[in-house]
């Protein structure tokens, strides 16, 4: 039976019992993370509005029920029991495959997605109107921490076009991400720096953007169709070899499943292995320099829309990318460069 909103359906004393799935109620306060909560039937509010006050973004759930019934958020919250499960997984993107945009304290994920072969759009001071207005006007999932921007009511609408990453740790952001859209991946195809298509490049087209070293020790190359930078398997990418693995695996067994129950399980353990964000201006700690952009002249295509970093292209010549914890990337202290640095 479909919600109707009928004021004879109310709950006792005109109340409303709202049971909240599982795998949601990380988002309640302390106290109200309980198994169903209590509000009053308001006919002027909206279920939506009723999930949202409790402290459960929209993006994150699925279809609500209220009395036995199907609803969308904008249904009066007029009835005895709503349902609020979790979003489905595999969810539906705007685009297929899906495409991402994510906020200033992500910088590590999004490294570790393009890495994926993920289009990811990434800038270290975009601010919150310029994320929502990238998701909403190039149809990209918004990937945050912020709660509060996730209840603005344009991303929460059909196809969504944000969601909520619960994990610290890069290793178990990018399980999220990939157990939540299960997107088809193609590692080692996508600039870690401005996201852009990595094309073959040989030793004689790269010439002086090749260190000495580098140019007698590695054959193949490629470089970024967008930001000119070079890259290369370099000695330390086994550590990256091992996180395009892990990611497939997990991505695997996702799909052997059907479906991803429990989005929260991965992310709940905050502690997997993975380098957790620096804080705010804290530089990367790790060295290495796998798979490197080589230090040589600046960028020789300037980016120009988000895709290209949501600012515009990197500022620095190209910088050695190393191999941190689980296989992290990181600018390698000996040649961060400004403009490159992620938070």
């Amino acid at each position: 039976m479909a919600g109707t909103g009928d004021p004879a359906a109310e709950g006792p004393a005109g109340l409303l019992r709202v049971e909240i799935a599982p795998e949601l109620r990380f988002h309640l306060p302390p106290p109200r993370r309980r198994p169903a909560l209590t509000v009053p039937a308001d006919p002027a509010v909206t279920v939506g509005h009723v999930v949202q006050a409790l402290g459960v973004p929209l993006t994150e759930v699925g279809r609500l029920v209220l009395d036995g019934g199907p609803v969308d958020p904008p249904a009066r919250a007029v009835g005895a029991l709503l349902v609020v499960p979790v979003a489905p997984a595999p969810q539906p993107a705007p685009t297929a495959p899906p495409r991402f945009v994510l906020d200033v304290h992500l910088g590590s994920l999004a490294r570790r997605l393009r890495l994926l072969g993920l289009d990811v759009a990434y800038a270290r001071d975009a601010a919150d109107d310029a994320l929502v207005a990238a998701a909403l006007a190039e149809d990209r999932v918004l990937l945050t921490r912020d709660r509060e921007m996730l209840r603005r009511r344009a991303l929460s609408l059909p196809p969504r076009h944000a969601a909520f990453v619960r994990a610290t740790a890069v290793e178990a952001q990018a399980v999220e991400v990939l157990r939540r859209f299960a997107p088809p991946l193609a590692p080692w195809t996508r600039c870690l720096v401005c996201g852009g298509p990595l094309e073959p490049a040989t030793k004689a087209e790269l010439g002086a953007l090749l260190p000495a070293g580098t140019r007698r020790t590695y054959d193949e190359f490629a470089r970024c169709a967008r930001c000119g930078r070079p890259f290369w398997r370099g000695a330390h990418s086994r550590g990256l070899e091992a996180a395009v693995r892990r990611a497939e695996a997990a991505l695997g067994e996702a799909a052997s499943a059907g479906a991803a129950p429990g989005l929260g399980e991965a992310a709940s353990a905050g502690a997997a292995p993975g380098r957790a964000e620096a804080g705010p201006g804290g530089p990367p700690a790790a060295s290495g320099t796998a798979l490197g952009a080589g230090p040589g002249g600046p960028p020789t295509a300037s980016g120009t829309a988000l895709g290209a970093g949501l600012g515009g292209p990197p500022t620095a010549s190209g910088t050695a990318l190393g191999a941190g914890p689980a296989g992290d990337t990181v600018p390698s202290p000996a040649t961060e460069l400004p403009g490159t640095v992620e938070r």
